[in-house]
């Protein structure tokens, strides 16, 4: 799945967050979950660490701001 796909999947989720507590993309968190989710990640505390560590990768992929 390409990255027009992935988000193309995604476009349509609601983002019901309060508008000036967003630090990151709703697209962002839900790839970077899905990824680390398939790579084993079971926590919230898991999921940071795996991006943290595959950072380059997921930059190929999404800003990361």
């Amino acid at each position: 799945m390409d990255k027009t796909m992935f988000k193309s999947a995604f476009e349509n989720v609601s983002d019901f967050r309060q508008e000036w507590k967003v630090k990151h993309k709703l697209i962002e968190i839900i790839f970077t979950t899905v990824i680390a989710t398939i790579a084993n990640a079971n926590t919230w505390i898991e999921v940071e660490s795996f991006v943290e560590a595959k950072k380059e990768w997921f930059k190929k992929y999404v800003d990361l701001e």
